[in-house]
């Protein structure tokens, strides 16, 4: 009976040994890339979504795009911190009426994968005048003159608007963005936001934005300092937009505990923590 069980002991271990021995499938990572949820002039908003991790999980995924067709990481690239699910990427510095090729990747330690390719085309040049209503259905604050800066005119949704409601600017990780004050930045600010810290609390100013539509246009954003005080300027001291003696958002940031807030009644900026709730307006530009 020794022998025998010393016979089948050995007969497992050999088994085993082979088995660990034997390579496992080395399986790329699978995403698709969905129709555009918005295009405009100047911008357009893409979702991919990873369906399959592959060997090893993800490490790297984004999106891609091009004037030239199969559009590869030496192009412009949108990369997200999330490595499972649908995300929607927004695909910045294009050109008026001007067509575009696009593709997700996803990468593991297999290697790296392409989605299908979309085919879009940007909207022409329009002409707007300040206080026109703009494409989006808000009024038009901004008029840079040019696209020299990616984007010429901006508009801010008037306050009937219901997203407008008193929001965190965010409650959950106190961790500094790296936000910025100046014309043309909220829109980064963002982003650069949403791209970090999305899926942890839906009711954070800048991705409850980000998850808005109006008009078909889904690429609103919480404005900066200095874009904030232009909408306190030339829609809230002209009696425009619905907007009133109350506090607002910026998404610009004095540090990991607190964003800077206006008040519209004085124009006096203030910081406060970003676990407090305050109301928000969303803009646009193109």
């Amino acid at each position: 009976m020794t022998k025998y069980l010393r016979d089948i002991g050995l007969i497992m271990t050999l088994l085993f040994a082979l088995s660990c021995t034997e390579e496992e499938p080395q399986i790329l990572p699978e995403i698709s890339l969905d129709q555009p949820k918005s295009i405009s002039a100047v911008r357009a908003v893409m979702t991919s979504r990873l369906k399959r991790d592959g060997t090893g999980g993800v490490t790297r995924r984004g999106i891609t795009y091009s004037i030239h067709r199969n559009p590869d990481l030496d192009d412009s690239v949108q990369e997200d911190q999330r490595f499972y699910g649908a995300f929607d990427y927004k695909l910045f510095d294009l050109l008026p009426n001007t067509t575009y090729y696009v593709r997700a990747f996803a990468q593991n330690s297999v290697g790296l994968t392409f989605s299908n390719e979309l085919e879009i085309t940007t909207e022409a040049e329009a002409n707007y005048s300040i206080l026109d209503t703009g494409p989006g259905g808000g009024i038009i604050f901004m008029d840079m003159g040019n696209y020299e800066n990616g984007w010429r005119y901006m508009e801010a949704l008037p306050l009937d608007n219901p997203n407008h409601n008193n929001v965190f600017w965010f409650d959950h990780q106190y961790i500094p963005i790296g936000t910025f004050p100046g014309i043309g930045k909220g829109e980064i600010n963002s982003y650069k936001f949403n791209i970090q810290t999305r899926a942890i609390n839906q009711l954070s100013s800048m991705q409850v934005l980000a998850n808005m539509s109006s008009n078909g246009y889904k690429d609103w954003f919480l404005p900066s300092i200095e874009e904030l005080a232009e909408v306190r300027e030339k829609l809230y001291l002209t009696n425009l937009g619905g907007f009133e003696d109350d506090v607002y958002w910026s998404s610009t940031e004095k540090d990991d505990l607190k964003s800077i807030i206006m008040y519209f009644s004085t124009g006096l900026t203030f910081y406060e923590y970003k676990a407090f709730a305050n109301k928000v307006i969303a803009v646009r530009l193109f």
